[in-house]
């Protein structure tokens, strides 16, 4: 079958801008890479490992990043995946704003109308589509009768022509009022899966979270950036297209200066007035941290946030220091930037950044927005994770209080290790690459950092306040010899649970020290 991207943005009537936090936004990512011997015209349809282990996770982490409530459904028979349909559109009646749909595997098209090809499916003939197979106006319908503003359908399968008069990018094969329509290649092209995920979605995923640019000019970006990697990976051009017939530009991440229908564009800090929520012009979200004025963000510090602050200070930097590879800082004269060792996607926390580092990226990040942004203290640290005013410790509880002391999300003692990123049972030995161990998942599905937000929140909606990364918080461990800088809240190096305890404070070292197990999150001054 011939693979194809399709992503289509429709938006009812009534379209608004939205930041990332207003309205709700409702998720559902689906896809199929274990065909369980699914038949289409007798052969056996070919399974597509890229798409459980690399599209579904990107996709996942990213739109949650954009404030979505995301359900993943993976292998789903034709049963199972009508049964979730349903699910999304009464989560989306429940919920009306802004909702997207994400199918990735195999698809076909027949007298203009886009099928997905669930597990098990036996496809005899071009006849039995309709009942072998899930239909995406099937899902679109039940997105629109759902009441959201806005709906977001992305469609990375197949699209053989089984059929004749099949039409290619210049028709929608869906329905069209309202809506923006982007194919990555016509009809009668084809796209190439691969082991590591389709490189369609790696380029939708790569733009998806621009601020400031319109789904419109977002797209754009993918189109060229497929264009080039077809031409010059594959040998040949796919020539993507588009249809739109929105009214104005629809902003995922807004920024100042864009406008939409029928509101202006918030501020490139955007509040949300229900929940005191605030977005800022890189993506970053700050929530309201009980009993103080200030926010707090609530995901550590990421590597695409980095790389910002990087660009943006390069001309204080020598050349070896300008370039953040995949696989971590580089060295830079004069200093010594620790590399982690390992590959990390823009959305993995920051590692290897000192404290000094993370001064640098919160003055940087001030200046650059206008507000004051800061290091956490270690009481705020505190108050973030749920335990108020209870003093933090740098000693273990012992066995007697370990029930009564909650992890950052809530869990009694001790947690399962799909609560956070931590070491467990398996062996890691330390934060050194020289010391580490063959690559194993460790039973939490990562061998080192996660993506920022893979777990579960805590009390507060903060993410990672145990496990991942270690933070550095604004402090002296001791005052009186000022010499370490706090560390809170355990990382994925931590052999024990208890390094994960809300309670527990680590004494972190010179405030020049990098490790592959330290990052940072930032806290927000409450604007004058």
């Amino acid at each position: 079958m011939k693979h194809l991207f399709l992503a289509l943005f429709m938006a009812a009537g009534g379209m608004a801008a939205f930041g990332q936090d207003t309205p709700p936004r409702t998720a559902l990512v689906m896809g199929v890479g274990d065909y369980g011997g699914a038949k289409f015209k007798g052969g056996t349809i070919p399974n597509l490992p890229g798409i459980t282990t690399a599209d579904l996770p990107g996709m996942e982490t990213k739109l949650k990043s954009l404030g979505f409530s995301v359900t993943v459904v993976t292998n789903p028979t034709l049963s199972e995946a009508k049964t979730a349909v349903d699910a999304f559109s009464a989560r989306i009646k429940a919920n009306p704003g802004v909702s997207l749909f994400y199918f990735s595997g195999h698809g076909g098209e027949y007298e203009g109308k886009n099928y997905l090809i669930p597990r098990g499916a036996n496809i005899g003939s071009k006849a039995d589509l309709s009942d072998e197979a899930l239909s995406a106006q099937r899902v679109l319908n039940g997105m629109e009768e759902s009441g959201a503003q806005v709906n977001l359908v992305f469609l990375d399968c197949c699209r053989e022509d089984l059929g004749k008069g099949v039409g290619g990018a210049e028709m929608a094969p869906l329905k069209a009022k309202g809506s923006f329509i982007g194919f990555a290649t016509r009809s009668g092209d084809f796209a190439d899966p691969g082991e590591e995920g389709s490189p369609y979605t790696r380029f939708l995923l790569k733009h998806l979270d621009k601020p400031g640019v319109s789904v419109a000019d977002m797209y754009s970006m993918v189109i060229g950036e497929v264009k080039d990697f077809s031409k010059r990976v594959l040998g040949e051009e796919r020539r993507p297209g588009f249809y739109s017939e929105l009214d104005a530009p629809f902003y995922l991440v807004p920024t100042v200066g864009a406008k939409s229908v029928p509101m202006a564009q918030p501020s490139p800090t955007s509040r949300s007035p229900a929940s005191g929520t605030i977005v800022n012009s890189i993506g970053m979200k700050f929530v309201p941290l009980p009993s103080t004025a200030v926010l707090i963000c609530s995901t550590e510090t990421r590597v695409r946030d980095y790389k910002q602050f990087m660009n943006d200070t390069q001309h204080d930097m020598s050349a070896s220091a300008q370039t953040l590879a995949q696989d971590g800082w580089q060295r830079r004269a004069g200093q010594d930037w620790l590399r982690p060792g390992f590959n990390q996607t823009d959305d993995h926390p920051v590692t290897c950044v000192s404290w000094e580092d993370a001064q640098a990226f919160c003055k940087w990040l001030s200046r650059k927005e206008g507000r004051t942004y800061r290091l956490p203290t270690d009481h705020e640290w505190s108050l973030a994770v749920g335990i108020g005013d209870r003093e933090a410790s740098s000693e273990a509880p012992s066995a007697k209080d370990e029930k009564i002391i909650a992890y950052p999300w809530n869990a009694d003692f001790p947690p399962s290790i799909k609560d956070g990123n931590y070491r467990g049972t398996e062996s890691r030995l330390g934060h050194e690459p020289s010391n580490w161990t063959t690559l194993v998942d460790f039973n939490d599905g990562f061998p080192r950092t996660s993506p920022v937000g893979s777990f579960k929140p805590g009390v507060h909606g903060l993410y990672d306040l145990g496990g991942n990364v270690w933070e550095w918080c604004a402090d002296w461990h001791d005052p009186a010899e000022p010499i370490c800088r706090v560390l809170r809240g355990g990382s994925w190096v931590s052999s024990q649970a208890t390094s994960l305890l809300s309670s527990m404070r680590l004494i972190g070292g010179a405030p020049d020290t990098r490790r592959s197990d330290i990052g940072f999150r930032c806290a927000l001054e409450p604007a004058p």
